[in-house]
């Protein structure tokens, strides 16, 4: 048997996700109203789709169908000419034993996905068109030459797959490959495809790599998270771009190692060696260091190319004048940085800088330099903010204590993230006129004076316990929760908030959402997560839970 989306909810939702959630109300009242040629059209995408089980019996689905996902829990074949030719997208989950025969697979079929699948792939069963195919985790069998179409520009081998790869194995046209974690064999001369652009190696890879293996096509390599082998000048080819090494690669890289067209190179955690001048390529744009790096930078190691430096968790090394080229705009810091910020030390290019959680250093006039926009401050600083320690540029700023004098904010800020205000109290003026995004973190005993909160906002992020003033200016509120949203909440907010139409309820722990919009003062229409939204009379959530679980 098979679902399809023709019942009329369905129809609805269909309408609700394909504009956007403001319109989606007066999608859902229009809908009574379509012409005979727009019922038709909606038909037609709903026949586009469809989830069903196996057996299929030749000429039953429909001729127009493009994409379909086939649950199997049976041993039945798919037989030649069950599917329609015009099917493009195919998701299969294997929960009986079956195997896929030559002709069983249309041959207008582009994407193809293999769940629960642990077959040998035979000749002839994938279409010569097939431009995708991901098979699944499951999947560890032999791919013998000429199994794979020459079409096939994107594979992803899953978690368990770990078969030696011969020459022949890929087509010319793959330019996108993916090994699953269990991967872990040698890559021998002549098994990559010439013209493959991105290669992703698993978890468990730690083969070194032949000379001459890796194609000069290459612009995206990440190395599996045991991959710790030397790396000569030359291994690498020169046409890479995206270079991200594993967790426990410590070896020590020599200048002209590095790939002359590399633009952005990733130490995701362990790597503790310094750089010598010469060793990061002209080229570099972005560097991001794990959180064991603690290395000081030299005079010229980081090339003038670079705009965007990550540091992590443990680098807590001082900052001098001329480490930093003059070309870096974004620089991150981890949660032990704890050193002293001198004026000159941070370049004059620099637009946004985030302090870890330990810094708590009192900033000197000057050593924010007047080109930066977004700044971070963390958990234990607590120094007082003063107009003259922030640049008049600033338009984004986070942090963690609230302590500003009503001269202390630029006027130029248009978004303010605060996670503790506390006890404090919040006058007009306070907060710069042209503020449009203000989130508030725990408010306990916040006091909010009318006006206070400017009539600029156009978002407002708060915990579930918020009941300060808002503009009436006000229409989007984006409401914190721990768990589930009590039903008489949203109706309790918009007694409180009558002018606000649109709220956004935040499920802190995952970022999961549900938006509810505001028709009249008796309707509601809710979206939880994006999937399809649903009417609603408010006074029927006074008693049951808004969020799905």
């Amino acid at each position: 048997m098979f679902t399809c989306i023709g019942e009329s909810l369905d129809l609805h939702c269909l309408a609700f996700v394909s504009s956007r959630l403001y319109n989606v109300g007066k999608s859902f009242l229009d809908i009574g109203n379509k012409t005979t040629d727009e019922q038709q059209q909606q038909q037609q995408q709903q026949q586009s789709r469809k989830t069903l089980e196996l057996p299929i019996i030749p000429g039953y689905l429909p001729s127009t169908l493009q994409v379909l996902n086939i649950t199997q829990r049976s041993p039945h074949q798919l037989e030649p000419g069950s599917l329609p030719a015009s099917l493009s997208t195919l998701t299969i989950n294997y929960i009986g034993v079956s195997i896929l025969q030559p002709g069983s697979l249309p041959a207008s079929l582009t994407k193809l996905k293999l769940e629960n699948f642990n077959q040998v792939i035979l000749h002839g069963v994938l279409p010569q068109g097939l431009i995708s195919l991901w098979t699944g985790n499951d999947f560890d069998k032999p791919l013998h030459a000429g199994v794979l179409p020459a079409s096939l520009q994107y594979l992803h081998l899953g978690e368990s797959f770990n078969q030696q790869i011969v020459p022949g194995t890929f087509g010319q046209s793959l330019i996108k490959l993916y090994f699953g974690d269990s991967f872990n064999q040698i890559l021998h001369l002549r098994t990559l495809p010439p013209y493959l652009q991105s290669l992703t190696l698993g978890e468990d890879y730690e083969q070194p790599f032949i000379p001459g293996a890796l194609p000069s096509s290459l612009t995206r390599l990440i190395a599996g998270q045991s991959y710790n082998q030397e790396l000569s000048p030359g291994l690498l080819p020169s046409s890479i771009q995206y270079l991200s090494l594993g967790d426990c690669f410590d070896q020590i890289i020599q200048a002209d190692t590095l790939p002359s067209s590399l633009t952005e190179l990733i130490f995701p955690s362990f790597y503790n060696i310094p750089f010598d001048v010469a060793v990061l390529p002209s080229s570099l744009q972005t560097l991001e260091l794990g959180d064991h790096f603690n290395q000081p930078f030299g005079v010229g190691v980081l090339p003038q190319s670079l705009y965007k430096l990550i540091l992590g968790m443990k680098f807590d090394q001082e900052l001098l004048s001329d480490q930093l080229p003059s070309s870096l705009t974004y620089l991150s810091f981890g949660r032990n940085f704890n050193q002293p910020i001198t004026p000159g030390s941070l370049p004059t290019s620099l637009t946004t800088l985030k302090l870890g959680s330990r810094f708590n250093q009192q900033l000197a006039p000057g050593a924010l330099p007047p080109s930066l926009t977004s700044l971070k401050l963390g958990r234990a600083f607590d120094q007082p903010l003063t107009s003259w320690m922030i640049p008049s540029s600033l338009a984004h700023l986070k942090l963690y204590l609230f302590k500003a004098n009503v001269d202390s904010l630029p006027k130029s800020l248009i978004s303010l993230r605060v996670y503790d205000v506390d006890k404090q109290t919040l006058t007009p003026g306070m907060l710069p006129s042209q503020l449009k995004e203000l989130e508030l973190g725990l408010v306990g005993k916040l006091q909010v004076c009318s006006g206070a909160l400017p009539d600029s906002l156009e978002k407002l992020i708060v915990p579930s316990n918020y009941q300060q003033p808002v503009p009436d200016s006000l229409r989007h509120m984006y409401i914190k929760v721990d768990q589930k949203i009590p039903g008489n909440m949203l109706q309790s907010f918009s007694v409180r908030y009558p002018y606000v139409t649109n709220y956004h309820f935040i499920r802190v722990s995952n970022r999961e959402y549900q938006c509810a919009r505001i028709i009249d003062p008796k309707t509601v229409l809710l979206q939880v997560d994006g999937k399809p939204a649903y009417i609603k009379n408010i006074n029927d959530l006074t008693c049951t839970p808004c969020w799905s679980t």
